[in-house]
């Protein structure tokens, strides 16, 4: 049986797995700060944390159709293990064609309100 060598990732880790996970029942009580943009050939991918990276959404953005703007949102709030997982597959998946690739990473506050990714 073959052990698979995660060292030989592209992606560095996004975040500390070993950190608390506590979830508000209301999905507006948090606020996204911190992004985080990876791409494939197929999408980007704008992965968005609050300020303590204890929750995260993620934003898909086709990118096969240069004329039409096609954007979907992930619904599901993560946790930092849960979005570590999720990067990993994608870029498993992708790896033919690439892999994912961090692109940049932003903060995003703006004025005096939070803005939510929803």
């Amino acid at each position: 049986m073959a052990k698979s060598d995660n060292s030989k990732s592209k992606l560095p880790p996004y975040v500390d797995s070993s950190a608390n996970f506590q979830l508000s029942n209301d999905p507006n009580s948090y606020s996204l700060e911190k992004f985080r943009l990876y791409e494939t050939r197929q999408r980007f991918y704008l992965v968005g944390s609050d300020r303590k990276r204890k929750l995260f959404r993620v934003l898909k953005i086709d990118r096969s159709e240069p004329s039409d703007l096609n954007i979907s949102e992930d619904l599901v709030v993560y946790s930092p293990q849960e979005i570590n997982n999720l990067l990993q597959r994608i870029a498993e998946g992708n790896r033919a064609t690439g892999g994912l690739n961090f692109v940049v990473k932003a903060y995003g506050i703006a004025g005096t309100k939070s803005y939510y990714l929803v």
